[in-house]
């Protein structure tokens, strides 16, 4: 599997597209996360999905919802945190 050499703990996988939910499927561990709302609550432990992006002149505003609780984050246009 892709990056397996790399053991830092946290596998993160895109749920969005077919590749990504077979890995789901077979890391149980692995954190689900989608930007298309690719993911059911209830078949999968941890995972975040984006439920609004809005772009302006500021950067970008993030509304997400997840297994920790949902949020909102934003982000300047050049990135950072």
């Amino acid at each position: 599997m892709l990056y397996s050499t790399h053991h830092h703990g946290q596998a993160i996988v895109n749920a969005d597209d077919e590749v990504g939910r077979r890995w789901l499927a077979s890391l149980p561990d692995a954190v689900a996360v989608s930007m298309e709302g690719h993911i059911n609550p209830n078949c999968h432990g941890r995972w975040l999905k984006a439920e609004a992006v809005e772009y302006h002149d500021r950067g970008a505003t993030i509304r997400f919802a997840s297994s920790w609780g949902d949020g909102e984050i934003g982000k300047p246009p050049d990135g950072r945190v």
